[in-house]
């Protein structure tokens, strides 16, 4: 049985090796490409769904980064609000760091069982180890023949012990050796994370505009877009005061 729990731990951090290359290899990816625009606005952003849609590769669509890049400009398509996005992108990280954390809760899980398997095997053993104790002194009866037969009763019984205690060691040995490369996993994959948030922090949102040049931090323009809007406004209630005063 522990050997069993441990086979299948190492298993799952095989195929979490194997799924985190297919991740990293999805970041070396140029999602967001300059041909297409250096702004990502209204006007673009359907070209740049099209690309992730069209020219990633198909194996890597449902990676984390090419996700929520896609996820990110589909909200900016429909509503052009970079805070929106932000948002969005704030959740999605947390998601998906939530999935990796959950990822690891069955090896976990055989990270307690195992040495749990190694003390009930122990106790089994002791238990049997003492009932045939027990027999070869009720059996044992007198003489040198009594005292031979009770003699390879106990070389059994020891033996018996050894087992039992092997039974714990191997379930700590196979625990340890399920929990540091577990834990090394998951820092790798924590890691990744962190490199696909600051990917969408230092890139993928500065390049929005939503028309208020809000995604690079220069709110002069929008200023001046507003104070525009504001005098064609007021020149269009004046002109309809003088046509009212006129009439």
């Amino acid at each position: 049985a522990e050997t069993i729990c441990f086979g299948w731990g190492i298993a799952i951090l095989i195929l979490k090796i194997f799924k985190l290359k297919h991740q990293r290899t999805a970041m070396a990816l140029d999602t967001l490409p300059d041909e297409i625009g250096r702004d990502i606005n209204r006007d673009n952003v359907g070209q740049f769904i099209e690309y992730l849609y069209e020219q990633i590769p198909t194996n890597l669509r449902d990676s984390m980064m090419v996700n929520r890049m896609r996820k990110g400009l589909e909200l900016f398509e429909g509503r052009q609000v970079n805070s929106e996005v932000a948002a969005m992108m704030d959740n999605q990280s947390g998601i998906d760091s939530t999935r990796i954390s959950g990822s690891y809760s069955l090896v976990k899980l055989f990270i307690a069982i195992v040495p749990l398997l190694g003390f009930i095997g122990t106790v089994l053993g002791l238990s049997s180890a003492i009932g045939g104790f027990s027999g070869a002194l009720d059996g044992g009866g007198g003489g040198e023949a009594g005292m031979g037969a009770l003699m390879d009763s106990l070389k059994g019984v020891t033996s018996g012990l050894g087992t039992a205690f092997d039974t714990t060691l191997l379930g700590l040995l196979y625990s340890i050796a399920l929990m540091i490369p577990s834990s090394a996993l998951q820092k790798v994959e924590d890691d990744n994370l962190n490199h696909i948030d600051a990917y969408c922090s230092d890139t993928l949102l500065p390049r929005l505009n939503d028309g208020s040049n809000a995604a690079g931090g220069d709110m002069s323009a929008f200023m001046d877009a507003m104070v525009i809007a504001f005098n064609h406004a007021q020149s269009q209630y004046l002109g309809g005061i003088n046509k009212a005063a006129a009439m």
